[in-house]
């Protein structure tokens, strides 16, 4: 069953184990007398992948300053609950030979600016359909890229849809979900 579902079979009583539940469902499980919520870092990463071959990201400045204004702990705040870690480097956190010297950037809506150089871009930023957390993160990268002048059109697209796009390679900017491989 889906996460709503699960929340409320486990409030009856119904069933004894759950997963995949939302952020929002959890929180409120949490206060729920008689349950109890387990969590354990995962392997899922998620990602905002672009397309550097593909103009306004065939820039490195546009690329730099898309990094620059990434709100990452208000993601990890607001959409995640607190319960979500940062990663700055290709090799997943708590693997030999993770390294975050690579990725120097954390959110500064001026430094953004500063790397676009006063120019505003537009561009569109694409996510699964019925992924509401994607979708949560789009809206707050697309309210604080605005911030500093990256204008991104949000695409919600059925799996179908994203499949053939992904395929024609004509995405510039996405938003990704996937498990990480590990030891």
């Amino acid at each position: 069953a889906d996460g709503s579902n699960q929340r409320l079979q486990l409030q009856n009583g119904d069933i004894d184990v759950a997963l995949g539940i939302g952020q929002r469902d959890i929180a409120d499980l949490k206060k729920t007398d008689g349950v109890t919520v387990v969590s354990a870092a995962s392997n899922e990463q998620v990602a905002i992948q672009m397309s550097v071959t593909t103009a306004p990201f065939d820039d490195v400045n546009v690329r730099k300053a898309l990094a620059y204004a990434v709100p990452y702990e208000q993601i990890i705040a607001n959409v995640y609950g607190g319960d979500a870690r940062p990663t700055r480097s290709l090799v997943p956190l708590d693997m030999p030979g993770y390294d975050e010297s690579g990725y120097p950037f954390t959110y500064d809506v001026e430094k953004a600016k500063a790397a676009l150089g006063g120019k505003a871009i537009s561009s569109e930023l694409v996510f699964e359909t019925d992924n509401a957390t994607q979708q949560q993160i789009a809206v707050l990268v697309r309210s604080e890229a605005r911030k500093a002048g990256i204008e991104l059109k949000l695409t919600p697209l059925d799996p179908a849809t994203l499949a053939g796009r992904r395929q024609q390679k004509n995405i510039p900017l996405q938003l990704t979900s996937g498990q990480l491989w590990v030891n």
